[in-house]
């Protein structure tokens, strides 16, 4: 397929869900969960701007990443080949624009480079690589001890479940 099919910048991305305001908002919200999150000051604007990024730049999907990788050049050769079409007119408007959204880094350049780079959210071996480590927190792991070594020997065996779901419910995030 063609990259300006898979590929498909808002032709206005002055409203709906790509445009600023949408960014805006998605920027603000990810600053309120930071914030109850306890995260600190970095990690705050790290996911305001990430937020604000990845709404802007959401139609830049892993598959269209994949497809703009196939260029025939190096990657660094892209923005002066593209320069070139642009003077020999070799592109339609389509082509043009999805491109120049692409390579620009204060467009959705940085965006593509973030998610289509090794152990990105594009790259498709991240799970075979061993630099891809998942730095997830671990799970945690709750143990009550009974009274007893028979499941049904303490007398607050049968409480057990009750006690769980209790748990559960109050270390589970709220739901929005």
């Amino acid at each position: 397929a063609e990259f300006q099919v898979v590929c498909k910048p808002p032709r206005n991305s002055s409203v709906g869900p790509f445009s600023k305001a949408s960014a805006d908002l998605a920027a603000k919200e990810a600053v309120r969960f930071a914030t109850r999150d306890g995260a600190t000051d970095f990690q705050i604007e790290l996911s305001e701007r990430m937020a604000h990024l990845a709404t802007i730049c959401g139609w830049a999907t892993c598959e269209c990443v994949e497809i703009a990788q196939q260029v025939p050049v190096s990657l660094d050769s892209v923005t002066a080949c593209y320069s070139e079409g642009v003077l020999r007119d070799d592109f339609t408007d389509d082509q043009r624009r999805t491109v120049s959204e692409l390579i620009r880094g204060n467009a959705c350049g940085e965006w593509m480079g973030r998610i289509g780079a090794e152990c990105g959210d594009c790259d498709r071996y991240k799970e075979e690589r061993p630099a891809c480590a998942n730095f997830s927190v671990p799970t945690i792991r709750i143990f009550i001890p009974l009274a007893g070594s028979r499941p049904g020997s303490s007398p607050f065996a049968p409480l057990l479940p009750l006690l769980l779901t209790l748990l559960a419910a109050a270390v589970a995030p709220p739901r929005a």
